[in-house]
């Protein structure tokens, strides 16, 4: 996150203007913000100053260290607890800047230190400018004579570039921001179904990315069954100590259907049954739990009831 603070004198007499920033930091996992599990399993650290630096850290009880970085262009004249003092003076119509960046970072390894630099605001600009062109390379190019139609689809499809994520080697899209930054089975499926006649990579993505963590065995704890697509993924704190069943979770009643449904018309608009034929054995599995696990009382529409009381009802 990059801040640009501007102080500027407007009246006609040198002033001295003091200027203090406070900050706070307490890693907690988006569940605890939420109010849905509010623990905190790690220990933060105490806050500290380093080469004009304020440093927070937690280590996580996953085993992953967790830093927030608060750097500025210029150095605070004073530095305490965890705020920052300076003062300016500016002559009639000066005008001053204050460049603040918070940088997180998370490592396996205490000792690891964060990058700090400051690009400035043009240069972020431009980072993303370029980003946004080369993601439009990889879609379908669509011309009409309404301005209005060509500024909605190149508006939309630059925004959902903010809800690609990559997974190691695959991308998807997340299911939203700021609470649901992470795979869903059934939002994923259906931005990629939506999006199937500009990307088709991306579906492809998501399809290899869910036959992934397709269900393995029946486990009350996290609504899973052989065969089955998850709901959601988590790899924040909570889901990786255990505390949440979300390392995935599986409480969900369409996105097996919603699976197979995806992967079809993907084979349908890329003219291809190459991935089809690749994720075969996934296909099977889904079209049994349907049979066997998805209804269960046998009259031939799918059903779901969690099994676990901490599960999607």
């Amino acid at each position: 996150l990059y801040e640009v603070l501007t102080i500027q004198n407007f009246s006609q007499r040198r002033v001295i203007f003091p200027l203090t920033l406070t900050y706070h930091s307490d890693f907690q996992d988006v569940f605890a913000i939420r109010g849905l599990l509010p623990i905190q399993p790690g220990e933060r650290r105490v806050p500290i100053w380093e080469d004009g630096i304020l440093n927070f850290a937690y280590a996580g009880a996953d085993g992953i260290y967790r830093s927030l970085s608060v750097c500025f262009s210029t150095p605070p004249q004073k530095a305490e607890a965890t705020s920052a003092q300076f003062q300016f003076t500016l002559g009639p119509n000066e005008v001053e800047e204050l460049s603040v960046s918070l940088i997180v970072t998370e490592s396996t390894d205490e000792e690891v230190k964060p990058r700090i630099e400051w690009p400035g605001l043009q240069g972020i600009k431009d980072y993303f400018k370029q980003a946004s062109e080369e993601w439009l390379q990889g879609w379908t190019e669509v011309r009409s004579n309404s301005t209005s139609l060509n500024r909605v689809l190149d508006r939309s499809f630059r925004d959902l570039r903010m809800l690609r994520i990559r997974f190691e080697k695959e991308d998807y899209f997340a299911a939203g921001i700021p609470w649901f930054v992470a795979l869903f089975g059934r939002d994923s499926i259906i931005t990629a179904l939506q999006t199937l006649a500009f990307n088709q990579a991306l579906a492809a993505d998501t399809l290899r990315l869910l036959a992934r963590f397709q269900g393995q065995e029946v486990n009350e704890w996290r609504d899973e069954q052989p065969g089955k697509i998850l709901h959601e993924l988590r790899i924040g704190e909570l889901a990786h100590v255990g505390e949440i069943p979300h390392n995935p979770y599986y409480g969900s009643v369409d996105a097996t259907p919603l699976f197979l449904i995806l992967l079809a018309r993907h084979a349908s608009w890329a003219g291809d049954l190459s991935l089809f034929h690749e994720l075969r054995e996934h296909i099977e599995r889904a079209l049994t739990w349907i049979d066997r696990y998805g209804d269960s009382d046998g009259d031939g529409f799918t059903d779901y009831r969690s099994t676990a009381t901490s599960g999607l009802i």
